[in-house]
Protein backbone atom coordinates (compact mmCIF):
# COMPACT_ATOMS: atom_id res chain seq x y z
CA UNK A 1 0.00 0.00 0.00
CA UNK A 2 2.86 2.38 0.78
CA UNK A 3 4.05 2.41 -2.84
CA UNK A 4 0.53 3.05 -4.16
CA UNK A 5 0.00 5.91 -1.69
CA UNK A 6 3.39 7.38 -2.58
CA UNK A 7 2.68 7.30 -6.31
CA UNK A 8 -0.76 8.87 -5.84
CA UNK A 9 0.52 11.72 -3.70
CA UNK A 10 3.59 12.39 -5.87
CA UNK A 11 1.38 12.49 -8.97
CA UNK A 12 -0.89 15.03 -7.32
CA UNK A 13 2.02 17.03 -5.92
CA UNK A 14 4.53 16.98 -8.77
CA UNK A 15 2.63 16.19 -11.96
CA UNK A 16 -0.62 18.04 -11.22
CA UNK A 17 1.05 20.78 -9.19
CA UNK A 18 -1.50 20.56 -6.36
CA UNK A 19 -0.55 22.03 -2.99
CA UNK A 20 -2.10 22.39 0.44
CA UNK A 21 -2.70 26.08 1.12
CA UNK A 22 -1.01 27.63 4.13
CA UNK A 23 -4.48 28.67 5.25
CA UNK A 24 -5.08 25.03 6.22
CA UNK A 25 -2.33 25.41 8.84
CA UNK A 26 -4.19 28.18 10.69
CA UNK A 27 -5.75 25.68 13.11
CA UNK A 28 -2.31 24.48 14.21
CA UNK A 29 -0.95 28.02 14.65
CA UNK A 30 -4.03 28.84 16.71
CA UNK A 31 -3.43 25.74 18.86
CA UNK A 32 0.22 26.66 19.40
CA UNK A 33 -0.69 30.25 20.27
CA UNK A 34 -3.31 29.09 22.78
CA UNK A 35 -0.93 26.61 24.39
CA UNK A 36 1.82 29.25 24.52
CA UNK A 37 -0.48 31.62 26.41
CA UNK A 38 -1.62 28.84 28.73
CA UNK A 39 1.87 27.43 29.47
CA UNK A 40 3.85 30.68 29.33
CA UNK A 41 6.86 29.40 31.24
CA UNK A 42 6.94 25.87 29.83
CA UNK A 43 7.97 25.90 26.13
CA UNK A 44 8.72 22.19 26.18
CA UNK A 45 5.19 21.44 27.38
CA UNK A 46 3.82 23.64 24.59
CA UNK A 47 5.88 21.75 22.03
CA UNK A 48 4.83 18.37 23.39
CA UNK A 49 1.10 19.08 23.49
CA UNK A 50 1.07 20.99 20.19
CA UNK A 51 2.49 17.96 18.39
CA UNK A 52 0.77 15.13 20.25
CA UNK A 53 -2.81 16.46 20.29
CA UNK A 54 -3.27 16.54 16.48
CA UNK A 55 -1.35 13.29 15.90
CA UNK A 56 -3.36 11.48 18.57
CA UNK A 57 -6.62 12.73 17.06
CA UNK A 58 -5.67 11.56 13.57
CA UNK A 59 -4.53 8.19 14.94
CA UNK A 60 -8.00 7.63 16.41
CA UNK A 61 -9.61 8.53 13.06
CA UNK A 62 -7.30 6.08 11.29
CA UNK A 63 -8.15 3.33 13.76
CA UNK A 64 -11.87 3.89 13.21
CA UNK A 65 -11.98 4.43 9.45
CA UNK A 66 -9.03 2.50 7.97
CA UNK A 67 -10.76 -0.93 7.83
CA UNK A 68 -13.83 0.38 5.98
CA UNK A 69 -14.57 -0.43 2.31
CA UNK A 70 -12.13 -3.36 2.22
CA UNK A 71 -9.21 -1.12 3.14
CA UNK A 72 -9.79 1.42 0.35
CA UNK A 73 -10.58 4.08 2.94
CA UNK A 74 -7.17 3.35 4.46
CA UNK A 75 -5.43 4.06 1.15
CA UNK A 76 -7.37 7.31 0.79
CA UNK A 77 -6.63 8.42 4.35
CA UNK A 78 -2.92 7.60 4.01
CA UNK A 79 -2.78 9.56 0.74
CA UNK A 80 -4.55 12.57 2.28
CA UNK A 81 -2.29 12.58 5.34
CA UNK A 82 0.86 12.21 3.23
CA UNK A 83 -0.30 14.94 0.86
CA UNK A 84 -0.98 17.26 3.79
CA UNK A 85 2.47 16.41 5.15
CA UNK A 86 4.20 17.61 1.97
CA UNK A 87 5.40 21.21 1.75
CA UNK A 88 3.24 24.17 0.85
CA UNK A 89 5.34 25.90 -1.80
CA UNK A 90 5.39 25.10 -5.50
CA UNK A 91 9.17 25.04 -5.76
CA UNK A 92 9.42 24.85 -9.58
CA UNK A 93 7.18 27.91 -9.88
CA UNK A 94 9.09 29.74 -7.13
CA UNK A 95 12.40 28.97 -8.82
CA UNK A 96 11.09 30.17 -12.17
CA UNK A 97 9.84 33.40 -10.60
CA UNK A 98 13.19 34.00 -8.90
CA UNK A 99 15.09 33.39 -12.13
CA UNK A 100 12.82 35.80 -14.00
CA UNK A 101 13.89 38.58 -11.60
CA UNK A 102 17.51 37.46 -11.85
CA UNK A 103 17.62 37.27 -15.63
CA UNK A 104 15.90 40.65 -15.86
CA UNK A 105 18.72 42.21 -13.86
CA UNK A 106 16.49 43.14 -10.91
CA UNK A 107 18.76 41.84 -8.14
CA UNK A 108 16.81 43.72 -5.45
CA UNK A 109 13.59 41.89 -6.33
CA UNK A 110 15.47 38.58 -6.68
CA UNK A 111 17.03 39.09 -3.24
CA UNK A 112 13.70 39.91 -1.56
CA UNK A 113 12.02 36.94 -3.24
CA UNK A 114 14.84 34.60 -2.16
CA UNK A 115 14.58 35.77 1.45
CA UNK A 116 10.85 35.06 1.43
CA UNK A 117 10.81 31.70 -0.40
CA UNK A 118 14.23 30.06 0.01
CA UNK A 119 15.07 30.92 3.64
CA UNK A 120 17.96 33.11 2.51
CA UNK A 121 19.39 34.97 5.49
CA UNK A 122 19.35 38.76 5.35
CA UNK A 123 23.06 39.01 6.13
CA UNK A 124 24.39 40.50 2.90
CA UNK A 125 23.40 43.18 0.42
CA UNK A 126 21.35 42.48 -2.69
CA UNK A 127 24.28 43.39 -4.98
CA UNK A 128 26.49 40.71 -3.38
CA UNK A 129 25.80 38.33 -6.26
CA UNK A 130 28.03 35.37 -5.27
CA UNK A 131 26.59 35.27 -1.74
CA UNK A 132 23.06 35.48 -3.09
CA UNK A 133 23.70 32.63 -5.51
CA UNK A 134 25.27 30.41 -2.85
CA UNK A 135 22.45 31.05 -0.40
CA UNK A 136 19.77 30.36 -3.01
CA UNK A 137 21.41 27.08 -4.04
CA UNK A 138 21.58 25.94 -0.42
CA UNK A 139 18.07 27.18 0.34
CA UNK A 140 16.59 25.48 -2.70
CA UNK A 141 18.19 22.16 -1.78
CA UNK A 142 16.87 22.40 1.77
CA UNK A 143 13.37 23.35 0.64
CA UNK A 144 13.14 20.28 -1.60
CA UNK A 145 14.43 18.11 1.24
CA UNK A 146 12.13 19.56 3.89
CA UNK A 147 9.02 19.60 1.73
CA UNK A 148 9.30 16.15 0.13
CA UNK A 149 12.25 13.88 0.92
CA UNK A 150 12.18 13.87 4.73
CA UNK A 151 8.41 13.26 4.66
CA UNK A 152 8.69 10.39 2.17
CA UNK A 153 11.48 8.75 4.16
CA UNK A 154 9.63 8.73 7.46
CA UNK A 155 6.32 7.77 5.87
CA UNK A 156 7.94 4.68 4.37
CA UNK A 157 9.73 3.85 7.61
CA UNK A 158 7.04 4.62 10.19
CA UNK A 159 3.75 5.46 8.49
CA UNK A 160 1.46 8.48 7.97
CA UNK A 161 1.29 9.62 11.59
CA UNK A 162 5.04 10.22 11.70
CA UNK A 163 4.84 12.06 8.36
CA UNK A 164 2.15 14.31 9.86
CA UNK A 165 4.27 14.75 12.99
CA UNK A 166 7.16 15.97 10.84
CA UNK A 167 5.05 18.49 8.94
CA UNK A 168 3.72 19.89 12.20
CA UNK A 169 7.28 20.29 13.51
CA UNK A 170 8.23 22.16 10.33
CA UNK A 171 5.20 24.46 10.69
CA UNK A 172 6.09 24.96 14.34
CA UNK A 173 9.67 25.78 13.38
CA UNK A 174 8.40 28.40 10.93
CA UNK A 175 6.16 29.89 13.63
CA UNK A 176 9.13 30.09 16.01
CA UNK A 177 11.20 31.91 13.40
CA UNK A 178 8.46 34.44 12.70
CA UNK A 179 7.70 35.03 16.37
CA UNK A 180 11.43 35.15 17.18
CA UNK A 181 10.89 32.88 20.14
CA UNK A 182 12.97 29.86 21.04
CA UNK A 183 11.97 26.31 21.77
CA UNK A 184 15.08 24.18 21.98
CA UNK A 185 13.08 20.95 22.17
CA UNK A 186 11.47 21.62 18.78
CA UNK A 187 14.81 22.44 17.17
CA UNK A 188 16.42 19.32 18.62
CA UNK A 189 13.53 17.17 17.37
CA UNK A 190 13.79 18.63 13.89
CA UNK A 191 17.53 18.04 13.75
CA UNK A 192 17.14 14.45 14.95
CA UNK A 193 14.37 13.76 12.43
CA UNK A 194 16.41 15.16 9.55
CA UNK A 195 19.74 13.52 10.47
CA UNK A 196 19.25 10.10 8.82
CA UNK A 197 17.22 11.04 5.72
CA UNK A 198 19.54 13.93 4.81
CA UNK A 199 22.49 11.55 4.76
CA UNK A 200 20.52 9.08 2.71
CA UNK A 201 19.69 11.84 0.24
CA UNK A 202 23.34 12.87 0.23
CA UNK A 203 24.27 9.34 -0.80
CA UNK A 204 21.54 9.45 -3.47
CA UNK A 205 23.32 12.49 -4.90
CA UNK A 206 26.32 10.25 -5.57
CA UNK A 207 24.09 8.10 -7.81
CA UNK A 208 22.37 11.05 -9.49
CA UNK A 209 25.52 13.18 -9.90
CA UNK A 210 29.31 13.04 -9.80
CA UNK A 211 29.88 9.82 -7.83
CA UNK A 212 33.56 10.20 -6.96
CA UNK A 213 33.45 13.81 -5.75
CA UNK A 214 30.13 13.45 -3.96
CA UNK A 215 31.01 10.16 -2.26
CA UNK A 216 34.24 11.67 -0.90
CA UNK A 217 32.27 14.61 0.49
CA UNK A 218 29.55 12.31 1.86
CA UNK A 219 32.01 10.15 3.82
CA UNK A 220 33.29 13.30 5.54
CA UNK A 221 29.87 14.27 6.89
CA UNK A 222 27.99 10.98 7.24
CA UNK A 223 28.81 10.46 10.93
CA UNK A 224 28.78 14.11 11.99
CA UNK A 225 25.90 14.71 14.41
CA UNK A 226 26.32 18.45 14.83
CA UNK A 227 26.59 19.47 11.18
CA UNK A 228 23.39 21.34 10.17
CA UNK A 229 21.12 19.77 7.57
CA UNK A 230 21.55 22.73 5.22
CA UNK A 231 25.33 22.34 5.22
CA UNK A 232 25.21 18.58 4.61
CA UNK A 233 22.86 19.08 1.66
CA UNK A 234 24.82 21.95 0.19
CA UNK A 235 28.20 20.21 0.47
CA UNK A 236 26.94 16.95 -1.03
CA UNK A 237 24.81 18.64 -3.69
CA UNK A 238 27.54 20.96 -4.90
CA UNK A 239 30.04 18.08 -4.97
CA UNK A 240 27.58 16.03 -7.02
CA UNK A 241 27.27 18.88 -9.52
CA UNK A 242 30.92 19.88 -9.49
CA UNK A 243 29.86 23.46 -8.71
CA UNK A 244 32.00 25.74 -6.57
CA UNK A 245 31.74 29.31 -7.76
CA UNK A 246 31.67 31.45 -10.84
CA UNK A 247 34.82 33.47 -11.31
CA UNK A 248 33.15 36.12 -13.43
CA UNK A 249 30.69 36.83 -10.60
CA UNK A 250 33.43 37.07 -7.98
CA UNK A 251 35.20 39.65 -10.07
CA UNK A 252 32.14 41.90 -10.10
CA UNK A 253 31.17 41.51 -6.45
CA UNK A 254 30.19 44.90 -5.02
CA UNK A 255 30.19 46.59 -8.43
CA UNK A 256 27.66 47.11 -11.19
CA UNK A 257 28.50 44.75 -14.10
CA UNK A 258 28.44 45.78 -17.69
CA UNK A 259 25.65 44.49 -19.94
CA UNK A 260 27.88 41.83 -21.55
CA UNK A 261 29.31 40.70 -18.23
CA UNK A 262 25.84 40.60 -16.66
CA UNK A 263 24.49 38.40 -19.45
CA UNK A 264 27.34 35.95 -18.85
CA UNK A 265 26.83 35.89 -15.09
CA UNK A 266 23.05 35.56 -15.39
CA UNK A 267 23.44 32.65 -17.80
CA UNK A 268 25.97 30.87 -15.56
CA UNK A 269 23.92 31.35 -12.40
CA UNK A 270 20.69 30.30 -14.10
CA UNK A 271 22.40 27.14 -15.33
CA UNK A 272 23.54 26.35 -11.78
CA UNK A 273 20.03 26.69 -10.36
CA UNK A 274 18.63 24.50 -13.13
CA UNK A 275 21.31 21.90 -12.37
CA UNK A 276 20.24 21.88 -8.72
CA UNK A 277 16.62 21.26 -9.73
CA UNK A 278 17.64 18.49 -12.13
CA UNK A 279 19.71 16.81 -9.42
CA UNK A 280 16.78 16.85 -7.01
CA UNK A 281 14.36 15.41 -9.57
CA UNK A 282 16.81 12.65 -10.50
CA UNK A 283 17.24 11.84 -6.82
CA UNK A 284 13.47 11.64 -6.35
CA UNK A 285 13.25 9.21 -9.28
CA UNK A 286 16.01 7.11 -7.69
CA UNK A 287 14.04 6.94 -4.44
CA UNK A 288 10.83 5.87 -6.21
CA UNK A 289 12.70 3.20 -8.17
CA UNK A 290 14.38 1.84 -5.03
CA UNK A 291 11.07 1.73 -3.15
CA UNK A 292 9.47 -0.08 -6.09
CA UNK A 293 12.25 -2.66 -6.16
CA UNK A 294 11.98 -3.24 -2.40
CA UNK A 295 8.18 -3.65 -2.56
CA UNK A 296 8.25 -5.95 -5.59
CA UNK A 297 11.02 -8.12 -4.18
Amino acid sequence: MALLVLLITLAAYKLLGLRVSRNFDAWFIALVSWLSSFFKNSPRVVTLFALLIPVSTVSILLWLLEPLFFGLSGVLLHALILFYSFGRDNLPESTEKYLSYWQGGDTQAAYRYAVEHFRVAEKFTADDLPSLQQEVRAGLLYQWFEQIFVVIFWYLVAGPLVALFIRLICIYDGWLRESQSGAQMALELLHAIEWLPVRLLGFTFTIAGNFAACFKCWTEVVLSWRMPTEKVLNNAGMAALGVCSVESAEQIQGSQPSAICWETVAEDYTKEINLVEDLVIRSLVVWVILVSIIVIS
